[in-house]
Order: structure tokens, then C-alpha cells, then sequence
């Protein structure tokens, strides 16, 4: 196999795996050498030119590329993305209080293992619109798209926002869901695209995993630049890797400030709602809001103990800070070191309370 690079043509050539830090040998400048470029994430594409002699040329594309993420509401994906598969969105029952509290994508196809006879089971349900908020009728099944970006190593949803912000790109928009307060079951938040479909023929009130609209409440969420009661918004955006730093309002050293925000969430004593800590951006925008008596909700978030240093009922901030030498990002709790093999290779980005 031949290799064109920048420079002209190049001897057959192949890839070949170096440690993080090599050693040298003693210097010989009489002798020919052989030269190495690193490449990060290649892919090969044959250009289908020869040379004299009627060999094929082939070129390295250098793409770092693969950032994953779920598109609720429709089935296929945006331009510059590659569908991994479209599906069903479905999760626990919105009864059910110990089953999983997040959405999943489920595929078209199916595989099952062998059954066994068991006394115990967790369940997976399909998904409904439970309101024509979103665009479809209610009761309607809910579609999915799993997505994989050609262009971004790394993707956040960011709630409360329809544009991404500078340097990242925006793979959809639309609104904020979650499940319904009141419910016994917990869920997540997660960002049905603007222009969402159903699925054809899953028109029944089956129930199951709901998806409802979600609103802004004042009070430690901070009003403003947040509306009470004003429904929220969202957008997905990818670029390089990401990872939020909770109670503090900048990034650490070799990281960029994407956001500095406020940290939210669903109430404590709101069972139905979205599980998991969000940070909210500081310059929130809001479509047209509709009228409607069944929802979820997103707070701010309370330091609710003097354990981490602020005082207790401090509102908490956040940021969301990218790597600028990382591809990946990792939280590793009861440690406030790197374990031995990310030591030589990842820098941490910094050390906190769980």
C-alpha cells in the first residue's frame, strides 16, 4: 500500500503502536532514516489515482471523530451526522418507583438470550407524548434517532439554551422533558427536537415511560435571568471533550470555559421528576409558551450541609469547562488522585467531594 502526503510520495508504509514516552538511542547522522507522524483518529480513503508503475495511492483523513448522542422525537439525523440506528423511545414504567430513571433508545431489531425462570425482573416499556406540547398528539409512541457526529469528539445537551455557544456546533434544538413531577417513577432530562414525529402506528394510551414538558421555578434558581414558569428550551451541541466542575464558577488550568452557570435539577421531594444535576447556563432563552396543566420542573440546586466549604442553603454554581489536551473524560469517586495508567497520559483537570 502507498501513502501521499503533503510532501509527495512515500515509500509502503504501517501503523505501528509507540509508548507515551519513548526512548533515544545515541545519534548516527550518517545513516538514512525512516520518519514517523503520529496520527490520532485516521481513517483511510483510497483516491483511486496511479502512479507510473500502476500502483494505487491511498491518503490518511485525519478525523477525530464519533461524539454519540440520542436525537427524542424523530427518526433519522442531521446533516453531518451518521444514523447508527433509528428506534423506539421507551424506559420504566411511570408507576414503577425502583425501576430505571432514565429514557433509552430502542432498537428495531431486537436480540433476546435464552429465558430463564426467574422470581424478580426490572421492566422496559415504549414511550408517549402524554401532551400535544411537543407537537404530536398525545398518547402518541415516541420515535429516536441514535446519532453519531462526524465532526465532534464530545456532545452536551444544554438545557434552557437553543443555540450552542461559540466554536460549537449545534446538531438539533427543541424542548425540555422530563416526567411528571408527581409520578411515582424518577426520569431524566432529555431534548425533544423541535419538529418531532411518532411513531406510525403506536397511536394507543399504552402509558409506560411519559415524556412531559418542563418549566423554570424561581427561588434558588436564579430569577432572574430565569422566568418563573416559563417553559424551557434545549440544544445538543458537540466539540472536543467536556465534563462540568460543580461548585465553582471557572475551568482549571489546560481547559477552556464553555459556560458558567447555576446548578438545577428536579425538587427533592418531587418523586416523577429528572434524577440528575444539570448546570444552567446564565443567559437562558425561551420560546412561545404554551398552555398546558402537566409538567416537570427545574430548580436551582443548595450546598444543603457546611461539608464542602460555602455555607449551608448557598445557591451552587457550576461550569462547563472542554479539555484542550483530553479526548475523553472520566469521574472517579473515593479518589482524589489519578489511578497509575491515566498518570502518564491525562492531566486532571481537578480533585472534589463526592
Amino acid at each position: 500500500m502507498n501513502w501521499r502526503n503533503t510532501v509527495g510520495e512515500t515509500p509502503s508504509a504501517e501503523y505501528i503502536c509507540l509508548p507515551p514516552y519513548p526512548e533515544f538511542g545515541v545519534q548516527q547522522n550518517d545513516l538514512p532514516k525512516t520518519k514517523m507522524y503520529l496520527v490520532q483518529c485516521a481513517e483511510v480513503v483510497m483516491d483511486g489515482n496511479t502512479n507510473q508503475n500502476g500502483k494505487l495511492f491511498y491518503s490518511v483523513k485525519a478525523e477525530c471523530e464519533g461524539a454519540m448522542y440520542i436525537r427524542w422525537g424523530r427518526k433519522e439525523c442531521p446533516n453531518a451526522t451518521e444514523l447508527v440506528y433509528s428506534g423506539f423511545a421507551g424506559g420504566s414504567h411511570y408507576t414503577h418507583g425502583g425501576g430505571a430513571a432514565e429514557y433509552v433508545c430502542l432498537p428495531r431489531d431486537p436480540e433476546f438470550g435464552v429465558q430463564q425462570n426467574v422470581g424478580a425482573y426490572g421492566y422496559i416499556y415504549g414511550a408517549e407524548y402524554q401532551t400535544n406540547y411537543f407537537g404530536p398528539a398525545e398518547d402518541q409512541d415516541v420515535p429516536c434517532a441514535v446519532c453519531r457526529s462526524l465532526t465532534g469528539t464530545s456532545v452536551i445537551m444544554i438545557p434552557a439554551k437553543s443555540t450552542c455557544y461559540p466554536n460549537w456546533k449545534r446538531e438539533y434544538h427543541g424542548r425540555l422533558a422530563s416526567g411528571y413531577f408527581g409520578h411515582t417513577s424518577a426520569s431524566q432530562y432529555v431534548c425533544v427536537d423541535e419538529t418531532p414525529e411518532a411513531v406510525i402506528g403506536g397511536n394507543s394510551n399504552s402509558d409506560g415511560k411519559l415524556f412531559y414538558p418542563v418549566k423554570a421555578e424561581c427561588g434558588s434558581l436564579e430569577c432572574p435571568p430565569y422566568q418563573n414558569d416559563k417553559e424551557v428550551l434545549c440544544v445538543v451541541c458537540t466539540q472536543g471533550a467536556m465534563y462540568i466542575r460543580w461548585g465553582r464558577t471557572e475551568c482549571p488550568n489546560a481547559t477552556e470555559l464553555v459556560y458558567s452557570g447555576y446548578a438545577g435539577g428536579n425538587h427533592y421531594t418531587q418523586s416523577g421528576g429528572a434524577a440528575e444535576y444539570v448546570c444552567l447556563p446564565p443567559d437562558p432563552e425561551f420560546g412561545v409558551q404554551q398552555k398546558g396543566d402537566a409538567y416537570g420542573y427545574v430548580y436551582g440546586a443548595e450546598y444543603q450541609t457546611n461539608n464542602f466549604g460555602p455555607a449551608q442553603d448557598q445557591d451552587v454554581p457550576c461550569a462547563v469547562c472542554r479539555s484542550l489536551t483530553g479526548m475523553s473524560v472520566v469521574m472517579i469517586p473515593a479518589k482524589s488522585s489519578l489511578l497509575p495508567k491515566m498518570e502518564t497520559g491525562i492531566p486532571r483537570a481537578s480533585s472534589f467531594r463526592l
